[in-house]
């Protein structure tokens, strides 16, 4: 039952994540964005357990997130949403030969930003086309509620695991759009991520760490903005 519970759990998240995709290829008059940037994760009771078997220290993974999201906002308001589908990858380079510590996770999420500075604009427009300076028509927070589908391996000379599951991700982050022109917008944006339950059977030793245990990240990195709404209505006035 756990198994087939697994499963289903897991046949619904690809779908979701593949529908997701789907719909940031469709609309040729959307809004898309592309991002990516460096992460650094932590999860004190894993990692020490990990380290334990591994014969190492390790205080964090590095890591890094690639992903693609849909963009619509309130009309009367600056508040914005992306729907986010993300790739992100996190591994230990310096453990002992024939030892390995790897994570991989499929998220998707729904991104919130408020824009304090700008926030009573009624303006259904890029960036670039607001008056006022960068900063404070740019400058927002954002609110962070997601999951992820995380496939987990290690290895070393007398253990093996690798398991998947699925976690709740939520988090606050800021960032400040920079707007290229009406189509192409440049954000640079920090994020920070807390994991408040995150499972890995069998990883803790008897002394050392625990299988369940809570986890964050930091995210650090650029999202590239395209209007396509913005590039139609530039295509219609050309005519």
């Amino acid at each position: 039952m756990v198994i087939s519970k697994f499963f289903g759990l897991k046949a619904c998240f690809s779908t979701a994540l593949a529908l997701s995709f789907l719909l940031f290829g469709l609309p040729a008059n959307g809004q898309v964005g592309l991002s990516g940037g460096y992460l650094n994760f932590k999860a004190s009771d894993w990692l020490d357990a990990a380290g334990e078997r591994t014969n190492k220290s390790i205080a964090s993974l590095a890591g890094w997130q690639v992903g693609a999201d849909y963009w619509f906002r309130l009309q009367q308001k600056r508040v914005e949403f992306t729907v986010e589908a993300n790739y992100s990858s996190y591994s230990e380079s310096g453990l002992p030969s024939g030892n390995q510590l790897e994570i991989a996770a499929y998220g998707l999420q729904l991104n919130t930003a408020l824009y304090p500075l700008d926030f009573g604009s009624d303006c259904n427009c890029p960036t670039w086309s607001k008056s006022g300076d960068v900063f404070a028509k740019g400058f927002f927070i954002q609110l962070i509620a997601g999951g992820v589908y995380q496939d987990k391996k290690l290895v070393s000379a007398d253990f093996s695991s690798e398991q998947q599951d699925l976690a709740l991700k939520l988090g606050a982050g800021i960032g400040l759009d920079i707007g290229i022109s009406d189509f192409f917008t440049v954000t640079p944006l920090v994020r920070y991520e807390y994991f408040p339950k995150l499972t890995w059977e069998g990883l803790a030793t008897d002394t050392v760490g625990k299988d369940e245990t809570t986890g964050n990240q930091i995210f650090a990195g650029i999202r590239l903005g395209f209007r396509f709404d913005e590039l139609y209505k530039y295509s219609i006035r050309s005519y």
